[in-house]
């Protein structure tokens, strides 16, 4: 399908491409179903006959512009949207056949009932066509009772005639509601609100399609103090003039405005409001732009790149929208999905000629060479800002540069001093040159030598020199560029070069607002590496005075105290520094429990580990009396012994419970489910957030957990208090920081703790709800000892799938083994596993093949293809590919080696679960070509075709059945390659059922009678048997041929127990 941004694009999709577009058929709040081949919206519903509007002031009656609805809707109406307005894909994939997500509508699309309705006598006898008119124009599909259209007619299916599209006739409301309506603005006038809300639902009652009864209750709820109830009349009115994007880009600025402190609460339905229009008028990029705006302020990147990357579709080469588009792609991380886009606009701006009247400028310019320092090109980005800056000064043609990369000579004040003899100097204009380089260009171009080679360090500062920073007057560079001198310290400080970093740092104090605590930071660290002690701890007091808690400065005089040989001022910063970092630790802790921090200076609640004089004094700030902390050590001294208890029973147990014992089972289950208790509610073992590991059950532990973002400055701290508790021969050290962490709770691994929850799991799904038992699975998942195990997460899902299996609930199993293609990506087997599980699952495909699981595993395919194929391509599939999710022992991700059959199969006979038989081929055809002498993929490859050849649309169907014959009879010869049996039996079988399905019933009986012959050789274990599928089709087969007799023996043979 076309974008809504592609315009005339030619660049969609045909049945025989690789990647098809992904469509889906939105439901819509109006209706009750999707209009389709012989559909009708639901009677009564308000859009059916609408197609004017009344204002409730009552002052006129306007027609409304309706025209067909667009037969490829967007596909910006996501998952999202759908939930907030009570809307789901899995339900609209249920109400309808399954069809190829890939799936191009045709020409002969199905006129709107809209149009329909519109139409009346008068109109259809004006517009009757004589039979002689019909002379001479194709034939193709009336013999099935499908005429072509006529010229401007509506091209639906049949044909009909006479259909007008265009403005409809206003809608008379009728006297009563006009009457009713009028009453009710008097009332709403007078402030009678309960009085105008029982008006207005009154004329509802008597015609509910006209937007201004729904406008007027808005306004009435709005007054009554219901601001929800107003938004959603609001919405609800909307939908009555569907086809009206002005009305719906009204109702969506009113939402905003009204929505104030819930504003995103109401977002998700603004957005929705715009995605009406945009179906109407898919150019429309005002609306385009305010969606995107929303997108951002929800920080869905991914979805507001999209928006903007549309937008350049409808115009490929405005810079504003690049921009945007450059800004989301930074927050993404996705630098060089902006690149490409402003590579191929400056291109198409240098084809045009004209650098400097076009749109392109040199902010663009900065912005795009920006981009290549996101991701670490600075050789490449050097290459591109000489170009693009050699082009807007005019001298685009000099392509001679781009053979001089090793300096910069280009752009020199004067240009002439270094270029050599090859290079001609006459009648040159030097203001094209160096002067003519913006100073931000300048200082990206030395940033980038540096970067792309320390060795470059005099070519770097070449550029940097023009900033002048020993100027200090009124005129100087410094206070027009403070940001420059910024970056080009912090490039020089990040390189290793303290002392050149100097030169650009310190001229900032002079300047109001650079002068931070970040500031005094790289400055003192500059000063401490050249050796500048004095200047460093000087700039450290500073940075304290402006932020009383930052630790780092602390860390770092620390460290100066000690070169100083201040041991005693030294153990007073560290001390400082860890009673900080413990309020710090502590205020996040009460953060994540809901709890706002305390206010003040830090508490020292914990003991302090390094003292201002010697080692280490413990103390304590406890709360508690002696006797309660002695209570309380006795209360969880006795539960864990109880604990411990029931554990011993369930462990004697657990052989009777295995064996089927019914009171062991009930006795074992009893008292797992009070441990599973216990262990849920040990808040240690359940952090809010369950990205935190596991450290242990105390408050320090935990806090430990959150200290992360510390672990350097905490890592220096130790390692400078051990030496200074060595330098004054003290004992003591920080150890007390570093504890073991736990491997159990009350005594219990927590592998048999595991073992608990899985087993309950199990034997709740035998018996119980699956609420019960998914709740257990929940509960062990989310524990954070088990969360950050590979190998108990495994575990955990195999019971998950385990159990699906047993409720037979395809929507979880489908779920669960996603997770298994994520953790092992690219492995045949985890394909394999998801194929199995629905194999095996007793539930209809309805989500196997579902709308979410083909986007999903299409994903998974061009991640698949994405490494494997040339950078044209991989740019064409980066936006929809699937991240890679498993990676190795660096955590690195690991990208495809090689192309993998199995998942082409899967994908694909996930289409042919659709009956996107046509589609399907694309993905056994590849599947063919790493494995051509493969039996399921001939086989695959057969069904498809004759499934195809028996649809309705299916051309040359004898020519399509005989290609699948060809792919049946080579799976055929396969089979009968083997030594299995059962393996022989089951493609006797399926050539007799496609026979069977072709109606070539002589054909088919061979094949079914030797099928029953293979059954004798067959053994009596869990191998599967066709027989009795074999002797049901042949009973079916003689008795619809009339040949009883024949069918009653089949039956005494083989069906009769």
């Amino acid at each position: 399908m076309d974008h809504p941004y592609e315009g005339d694009s030619d660049e969609g999709n045909s049945p025989g491409t690789v990647y098809p577009d992904l469509d889906f058929v939105p439901s819509y709040p109006w209706s009750w179903q999707q209009n389709g081949e012989g559909s009708s919206a639901t009677a009564g519903h308000a859009h059916d006959n609408v197609s004017s509007l009344v204002y409730y002031e009552g002052q006129g009656i306007n027609a409304h512009q309706m025209s067909q609805y667009d037969d490829e809707l967007s596909e910006d109406l996501d998952e999202s949207q759908n939930d907030e307005l009570g809307l789901s894909n899995e339900a609209n994939n249920r109400s309808h056949p399954a069809v190829d997500p890939d799936y191009h509508t045709s020409d002969e699309s199905v006129a709107s009932q809209d149009e329909l309705s519109e139409t009346n006598s008068e109109d259809l006898s004006s517009q009757s066509v004589p039979d002689s008119a019909l002379q001479g124009r194709g034939t193709r599909g009336a013999k099935r009772g499908r005429p072509r259209g006529q010229r401007g007619m509506c091209r639906g299916r049949g044909g009909r005639k006479g259909i007008k599209t265009g403005p409809r006739r206003p809608v008379d409301p009728g006297p009563e509601f006009r009457m009713l309506q009028s009453q009710a603005n008097d009332a709403f006038i007078t402030k009678e609100y309960s009085k105008a809300e029982e008006l207005v639902h009154r004329a509802l009652l008597v015609n509910n399609e006209i937007f201004s009864a729904y406008s007027l209750l808005s306004e009435i709820y709005l007054a009554q103090g219901h601001q929800d109830k107003s938004m959603r009349m609001l919405f609800v009115g909307a939908n009555t003039r569907p086809g009206d994007g002005k009305l719906w880009t009204h109702i969506a600025s009113l939402i905003l405005d009204r929505a104030g402190a819930k504003r995103s609460e109401y977002i998700n339905q603004v957005i929705y409001c715009y995605n009406r229009v945009i179906e109407r008028d898919p150019r429309n990029i005002e609306v385009a732009y305010l969606r995107a705006n929303l997108h951002l302020e929800q920080k869905h990147y991914g979805r507001a790149a999209a928006e903007y990357e549309r937008m350049l579709k409808v115009l490929p080469n405005d810079t504003s929208i690049l921009r945007h588009l450059a800004e989301v792609c930074i927050k993404m991380k996705e630098a060089s999905r902006a690149r490409a886009r402003y590579k191929e606009c400056i291109a198409y701006h240098m084809r045009l000629g004209n650098p400097l009247g076009g749109s392109l400028t040199w902010s663009d310019a900065n912005i795009y060479v920006e981009l290549f320092g996101y991701d670490g090109a600075y050789k490449e980005g050097i290459f591109e800002l000489k170009s693009i800056s050699r082009w807007l000064l005019g001298r685009g043609a000099e392509t001679f540069w781009n053979e001089v990369q090793e300096d910069d000579r280009e752009w020199d004040s004067d240009p002439r001093l270094r270029w050599g003899s090859s290079i001609s100097t006459h009648g040159i204009n030097i203001a094209a040159y160096g002067k003519g380089l913006p100073l931000e260009l300048r200082i990206k171009l030395g940033i980038y030598r540096i970067r792309a080679d320390r060795n470059q360090l005099s070519e770097a500062m070449r550029h940097f020199s023009w900033l002048h920073p020993d100027e200090d007057g009124l005129g100087a560079t410094l206070f027009d560029y403070p940001d420059l001198f910024r970056e080009a310290a912090d490039a020089l400080k990040q390189e290793g070069f303290a002392k050149e970093a100097l030169k650009f740092l310190e001229p900032l104090q002079q300047v109001e607002g650079h002068a931070d605590t970040s500031f005094y930071l790289l400055l003192g660290s500059c000063y401490h590496e050249a050796g500048l002690l004095d200047e460093a701890e000087e700039c450290y007091r500073t940075a304290i005075e402006s932020d009383e808690g930052n630790v780092e400065a602390r860390v770092q005089l620390a460290i100066i105290c000690e070169k100083h040989g201040k041991q005693e001022q030294a153990f007073t910063y560290l001390n400082q520094f860890i009673t900080i970092s413990r309020q710090d630790a502590e205020n996040q802790s009460r953060i994540q429990q809901g709890v706002s921090p305390k206010p003040g200076k830090p508490r020292n609640s914990l003991p302090i580990l390094l003292s201002e004089t010697g080692p280490p004094v413990a103390k304590s700030y406890s709360t508690q009396s002696t006797s309660d902390c002695a209570e309380k050590d006795k209360v969880e001294h006795d539960r864990s012994e109880n604990i411990k208890m029931l554990y011993a029973k369930m462990q004697a147990l657990h052989e009777q419970m295995c064996a089927g014992a019914a009171v062991a089972t009930g006795q074992w289950m009893e008292a797992a489910s009070t441990l599973i208790e216990d262990f849920r509610s040990c808040r240690a073992l359940y952090p809010l957030d369950r990205y935190m590991r596991f450290f242990g059950y105390t408050s320090k532990a935990r806090n430990k957990s959150s200290q992360s973002s510390a672990g350097a400055a905490m890592a220096e701290m130790k390692a400078l208090a051990g030496r200074l508790q060595a330098s004054i021969d003290k004992e003591g050290s920080l150890n007390a920081l570093d504890s073991p962490i736990p491997t159990d709770y009350r005594g219990i691994p927590f592998d048999s703790w595991l073992d608990i929850f899985l087993e309950y799991a199990l034997k709740s799904s035998s018996h119980s709800k699956p609420e019960i038992a998914y709740d257990i699975i929940t509960a062990a998942a989310d524990a954070s000892v088990f969360y950050h195990s590979r190998d108990a997460m495994f575990l955990i899902h195999v019971c998950w799938f385990t159990c699906a299996v047993r409720y037979g609930d395809d929507q979880t199993l489908c779920s669960i083994a996603r997770w298994f293609i994520r953790e092992f990506q690219f492995t045949a087997d985890a394909y394999r596993l998801y194929a199995a599980l629905n194999r095996i699952c007793k539930a209809p495909t309805t989500w196997y093949n579902s709308g979410a699981s083909q986007k999903y595993l299409l994903r998974q395919v061009k991640a698949m293809d994405y490494p494997l194929v040339g950078e044209d391509c991989q740019r064409s599939i980066y936006d929809e590919k699937a991240g890679n999710s498993t990676k190795d022992e660096y955590g690195n991700p690991i990208s495809a080696e090689e192309l993998d059959a199995g998942l082409l199969m899967l994908y694909g006979h996930n289409l042919y679960a659709g009956t996107s038989y046509a589609y399907a081929l694309n993905y056994f055809y590849r599947a063919y070509a790493l494995d051509p002498s493969n039996p399921m993929v001939n086989l695959s490859l057969a069904l498809s075709y004759i499934q195809h050849a028996l649809k309705r649309q299916a051309e040359n169907r004898h020519f399509i059945i005989t290609q699948g014959l060809s792919f049946l009879y080579a799976y055929y010869d396969q089979r009968q390659l083997s030594c299995v049996a059962q393996e022989k039996q089951e493609a006797e079988f399926n050539l007799g059922r496609a026979f069977h399905m072709l109606n070539l019933l002589h054909l088919a009986v061979p094949y079914y009678q030797r099928c029953l012959a293979y059954s004798a050789d067959i053994l009596s274990d869990n191998s599967e048997d066709f027989g009795k599928e074999a002797a049901v089709a042949l009973q079916e087969l003689y008795a619809s041929t009339g040949d009883l007799e024949a069918a009653q023996r089949v039956t005494e043979e083989h069906l009769v127990i």
